[in-house]
């Protein structure tokens, strides 16, 4: 079981704890005393961190056992009837709870997932990227992975602009995009790091295997029928890590000066270079 679901199983756990406690407590109880509004807290706890289906689940339960607890107690109403309209009353407030709970939960996911993507392109944005390349350094120091990292620049977008309209050029980005992720494995990192420039990052990964995973999708994207009419190219630079370096900005400013060593001389190319720290000196 991994950790998330052993978390989710002891929040359920905690909940019918609750729940268990608050009908004994209302078995109990003073009849003129309410614990009405502590039945929300196993409700809200399942709702949010357990899911919707369980909340109403535990919701239904608490309502019969309310019930059960005001009849047992010898709770009178002018009509027996009142007692199932006020658990369908309480019922109903429970389901507006938990449903409203569930929204909120999901929304701020979605936020949250959308805080880390490019707006455009759907790839991870330079914010999230940097996250989880500051693990990537950590795993390196700690434990000396190899990894490398490429930096892509389209040599020709602005041409495809002013040819085509920026919607046109918007829409080859996406292509781009979604074709370097196309092209990766599940633990590979793709992000846009602002107008045409694409970062991808290769977790352990040595020299070899990133020249052959760069050159793949090189050759992919100049072959895809979408993009065949804008004659597209890159320059690329590639670093490969065989010590890590002293920072993420370090690592970034040092592909991206191999990237424009191509971008500057004769585009459309890759320029590949291992990154080995020198030894300190005592």
């Amino acid at each position: 079981m991994n950790s998330s679901a052993q978390v989710k199983w002891l929040w359920t756990l905690l909940t019918l704890i609750l729940v268990a406690s608050l009908v004994s407590l209302e078995l109990f109880t003073n009849p003129e005393i309410s614990i009405a509004l502590l039945y929300l807290i196993p409700v809200a706890i399942s709702a949010w961190f357990v899911g919707k289906a369980f909340s109403i689940a535990v919701s239904a339960f608490i309502v019969a056992m309310w019930t059960f607890a005001e009849i047992y107690k010898g709770k009178v109403y002018s009509s027996v009837s009142l007692h199932y309209y006020y658990a369908a009353v309480r019922l109903f407030f429970f389901v507006v709870v938990t449903t409203l709970l569930a929204r909120l939960k999901t929304a701020l996911s979605t936020e949250r997932v959308m805080s880390r993507l490019d707006f455009l392109t759907d790839v991870m944005n330079s914010r999230s990227f940097y996250e989880l390349a500051a693990v990537e350094l950590e795993r390196c120091r700690r434990y000396g992975r190899v990894f490398s990292v490429a930096y892509m620049d389209m040599d020709n977008l602005k041409a495809i602009n002013d040819k085509f309209g920026h919607s046109k050029g918007d829409d080859v980005l996406r292509a781009i995009a979604s074709t370097i992720k196309e092209n990766l494995r599940k633990n590979d990192l793709v992000a846009r790091m602002g107008g045409d420039e694409f970062v991808i990052l290769f977790p352990e990964t040595e020299y070899k295997a990133a020249d052959k995973a760069v050159k793949k999708i090189q050759d992919t994207l100049k072959r895809k029928k979408s993009l065949e009419e804008f004659s597209i190219s890159f320059s690329i630079g590639i670093l490969t890590c065989e010590s890590c370096p002293d920072s993420i900005d370090e690592m970034i400013e040092l592909v991206d000066s191999l990237m424009y060593s191509i971008k500057n001389h004769k585009k459309d190319g890759i320029a590949h270079s291992i990154y080995k720290q020198k030894a300190k000196s005592l």
